[in-house]
């Protein structure tokens, strides 16, 4: 009787080992399929949705981790986890891209004329023998060399738009666009509406 239980033992055992081992190669599949569906977004991901990218980054390991410990069933359910994980990063990535882009749209039409006005407002003050109540020569310089500044950065902000950094390039242009609030306020003129958001 003993011996009969002795054996049934090693067959069970060994039915439980072919069972993991069995799980193993779809396990495999599930994380690099896993993988691979998180390769395809990751690049949106990154820039758009950092957080959710890290955290599926961090499920995408803790699976691979449990495989390495032979835990099979654990490593498919997480990694098989990732797959609606992805897709709401993809989500939330495209969101936030269509975001940025029409706030750099409303930032490329309305920054460039504040730019301009700026030109036109040191162009007319320059040539002026006096200027007005509230501003002096050094104002005035202030302001001439912010509007160099300006335009670099502009450029700067336009040149990381055209290579695809949206998010750079609102960045940026927000700055450019405070920079210019400022020295219009120091220059006296009337702040665009838009400019005050």
């Amino acid at each position: 009787m003993l011996k009969h239980s002795f054996h049934l033992l090693v067959a069970g055992v060994f039915l439980l080992l072919a069972a993991c081992s069995g799980n193993k190669e779809p396990a495999s599949q599930a994380i690099k399929s896993a993988q691979a569906t998180y390769d395809a977004a990751k690049g949106d991901a990154l820039k758009y949705a950092p957080e959710k990218a890290q955290a599926v980054e961090t499920a995408l390991a803790s699976a691979r981790a449990s495989f390495d410990k032979g835990d099979y069933d654990a490593a498919m359910s997480t990694a098989n986890s990732v797959n609606s994980a992805v897709s709401d990063l993809t989500a939330a990535a495209t969101v936030r891209k269509e975001e940025l882009s029409l706030t750099w749209a409303d930032l490329s039409n309305g920054v460039p004329k504040m730019v301009g006005a700026i030109q036109s407002r040191v162009n007319v003050l320059s040539k002026s023998k006096k200027l007005p109540d509230g501003l002096d020569e050094a104002g005035l310089d202030g302001a001439r060399s912010g509007l160099a500044d300006l335009t670099r950065m502009w450029a700067d902000a336009t040149a990381s738009y055209q290579s695809g950094n949206i998010a750079g390039a609102v960045a940026t242009a927000t700055l450019v666009k405070d920079q210019a609030v400022r020295i219009m306020s120091t220059l006296g003129m009337p702040i665009p509406s838009a400019a005050g958001n």
